[in-house]
């Protein structure tokens, strides 16, 4: 390789840094609410009003009526129960995954990047394995429909606020 190449190769990378930091920046800086973390992202379940939710349902269905046949996720190894939708937690990790393809997938067609290949490798399958691990759907595999789940209820302390309010740094533990 000769410098000419070499030097070539250099301004190519300082043209995709560049072009990178230029996105990064607009997408942070734009006044568009994109960046400002006082304003929910449009996938927050948490934050959203009943025509958001209208809309995330519409698109999260249809997204993974598109992902399960695309990635053969009907069979013993990695399965979506069908049931899907009444999990909360597959609610959640499935709208975090739908998220991140759109980010990998959607705008900028014409820019070669590795966020595609990095979607498969850092996103779907440690999803689908999580999934496996924590939707509570085993039941509903193994017996081919929805089975409710049993869950514990949760009380948060009530001496919580009251506790927390004279701490001036991170908690704790008192028998150490």
């Amino acid at each position: 390789m000769t410098s000419a190449d070499e030097l070539a190769l250099l301004r190519a990378d300082v043209d995709d840094l560049t072009a990178a930091i230029e996105y990064l920046t607009s997408a942070n800086l734009g006044g568009t609410g994109e960046g400002d973390l006082t304003v929910p992202s449009r996938w927050s379940w948490r934050h959203a009003d009943p025509r958001t939710v209208a809309q995330l349902w519409e698109e999260l269905i249809s997204w993974v009526n598109w992902l399960v046949p695309r990635y053969e996720l009907t069979g013993e190894a990695a399965p979506i129960a069908p049931c899907w939708y009444r999990h909360p937690v597959a609610v959640e990790e499935l709208t975090a995954l739908m998220a991140s393809w759109q980010a990998a997938y959607q705008g900028r067609p014409e820019t070669p990047r590795d966020d595609l290949i990095a979607w498969h490798d850092r996103w779907l399958w440690p999803t689908i394995d999580r999934l496996q691990a924590r939707a509570g759907w085993r039941g509903c595999i193994d017996h081919k429909q929805h089975q409710d789940r049993i869950l514990r209820s949760w009380d948060p302390d009530p001496d919580m606020a009251a506790t927390v309010a004279g701490w001036t740094g991170p908690p704790r533990d008192t028998a150490v």
